[in-house]
């Protein structure tokens, strides 16, 4: 239910500051992720330097130990992106102090309580799922769960104050370099699986020391003593962010489970395989992922001040957004995955078809992803853990019955179908209950864009250059060309020319000074 709106300021004011918010965090956010790809490199080198067969044990390992990282806040972080935002735009400092330690110390006791249980159970863990020398990897790096979860907090904690540039710092650059500099040092003294994993742990303390120097930087008013203060609660956040903590842990199970069920019958290698292929379809995803933090705050806002068209208009528009950074980058994943998985080497091509498959996902994730935030920022979490763990059952459905006659491709159709539906129904969910959605003229023409740009690629692939790397940057040049040339035919919508123009005008200034 909707209040009327008790903001002074009128809509088109609001729609000016929320399109700067959106595009300079949303910016930021896409360096970060950029950045990021580091982590692709990092996952090149092990699979280089330590083997398919370690990196597939190594892979398995975290996959699970990822989704007990999930699990560890408990839902706090989204419960900070929806709760400081709404405090600070009713200047209570008071709750958004409470919220932060809240959340601080809600991750610290659940991520040791789950490290101590995969430390404990690693046996019975791989023995359930048939691979019994992955224990070593779960128990080693168990010790990275209470750790990995609080930098996300933290990193949450800053985004919900609507300093984005520290997520840039800390998961876009200080984490992924850490762990290449470290995993190939430790190299050193051997390339088993025990030196990847205390690498691993090692680059992991050393993330979560910086996040707390960015956290001290954004709440100034804060001190350590305060952000580890267990007395101070703030129950509402708990109430609202328990369900949703359950929630992530189902999507993280949704993500991971037909990686997990594929473990019960294929080899290490083949993991590795199919791990290559997933995280390259992900590079799809990044361009969402830059903007929910973005909107989560925004929309919080709009909720809370009970302005319906404040919430449409941000919807569309991030919408919009993650559709032109995305729609590119699918293309160029379609067209040139084979050249990517060249680069874990040759055997890894054995993925380019799982790959295809999983863009397909990725694609409705990128779409209509942010359409499930403004579930989560009304305060229907409990809705959003029924709807992750449908999603979550679609897929260990599909994957226990298709998997062991089909084998990789049949966990990237489960995977896929499970997602595809889970963002078809939010879509559904918000327009009854909200009255808004992500769909309009500006999202049709970024698709027709990216339409005309296949047609290109399709024409001209044979005139591209043969070597691999030459190959996908001349395809990657002549989609970006396609792309914006026929946005630019079609016409800009208002917020995208002015974004447009202060970029080139910002060129002219700087070729004037020159």
């Amino acid at each position: 239910m909707y209040n009327q709106p008790n903001s002074k300021q009128p809509l088109k004011i609001y729609n000016k500051k929320d399109a700067k918010h959106a595009a300079a965090g949303g910016l930021t956010n896409l360096l970060a992720l950029a950045a990021g790809m580091a982590m692709t490199v990092y996952y090149v080198l092990i699979a280089r330097f330590y083997g398919p067969a370690v990196q597939g044990l190594y892979v398995y390992g975290f996959a699970m130990i990822e989704v007990l990282i999930r699990l560890s806040p408990l839902g706090t972080d989204k419960g900070l992106l929806r709760h400081i935002p709404a405090h600070r735009v009713a200047n209570e400092l008071e709750w958004e102090e409470r919220s932060l330690s809240t959340a601080t110390w809600m991750t610290l006791l659940g991520g040791l309580g789950l490290a101590l249980a995969a430390f404990f159970l690693a046996d019975s863990l791989a023995e359930i799922q048939k691979k019994p020398e992955s224990s070593s990897a779960i128990r080693l790096l168990a010790g990275s769960i209470p750790f990995g979860a609080l930098i996300v907090v933290l990193i949450s904690g800053t985004m919900g104050a609507k300093i984005i540039r520290y997520n840039l710092y800390v998961r876009g650059l200080a984490q992924p370099i850490l762990l290449m500099i470290i995993a190939l040092t430790a190299t050193v003294f051997g390339t088993e699986l025990y030196q990847l994993c205390m690498s691993h742990l090692l680059a992991t303390l050393l993330t979560t020391g910086i996040a707390l120097f960015a956290v001290l930087k954004v709440f100034r008013h804060f001190s350590l003593k305060k952000l580890f203060l267990l007395g101070i609660s703030h129950w509402e956040m708990i109430r609202f962010s328990v369900p949703l903590g359950l929630s992530e842990f189902l999507n993280a199970v949704m993500h991971r489970i037909n990686l997990l069920v594929l473990g019960l019958y294929v080899t290490d290698v083949d993991l590795a395989f199919f791990f290559a292929a997933d995280h390259i379809a992900r590079l799809v995803s990044n361009a969402r992922n830059a903007f929910d933090p973005v909107a989560s705050p925004v929309l919080s806002e709009a909720i809370r001040q009970g302005d319906r068209a404040r919430l449409g208009y941000n919807l569309k528009l991030m919408s919009r957004w993650v559709t032109l950074l995305a729609v590119p980058v699918i293309t160029f994943t379609f067209f040139f995955g084979s050249e990517l998985l060249l680069l874990f080497g040759k055997a890894y091509m054995v993925g380019l078809g799982v790959l295809m498959v999983l863009i397909s996902g990725h694609l409705f994730n990128s779409l209509l992803g942010l359409t499930g935030w403004v579930l989560v920022m009304s305060g229907r979490s409990k809705l959003i853990l029924m709807n992750n763990a449908l999603a979550a059952g679609i897929n260990l459905t599909l994957s226990l019955v298709f998997i062991p006659k089909y084998g990789m491709i049949a966990a990237a159709f489960a995977w896929s179908i499970s997602v595809a539906s889970l963002q078809l129904y939010h879509l559904l969910l918000v327009y009854l209950f909200e009255k808004v959605h992500p769909i309009s003229y500006g999202l049709a023409k970024a698709m027709i864009a990216g339409v005309v740009s296949c047609l290109v690629i399709y024409v001209l692939n044979p005139l591209l250059p043969t070597a691999p790397i030459l190959k996908a940057l001349a395809g990657a040049g002549l989609i970006l060309i396609s792309f914006f040339i026929t946005l630019a035919f079609m016409g800009l919508e208002a917020e995208d020319a002015a974004i447009y123009n202060k970029f080139f005008n910002k060129l002219k200034t700087v070729w004037k000074r020159k």
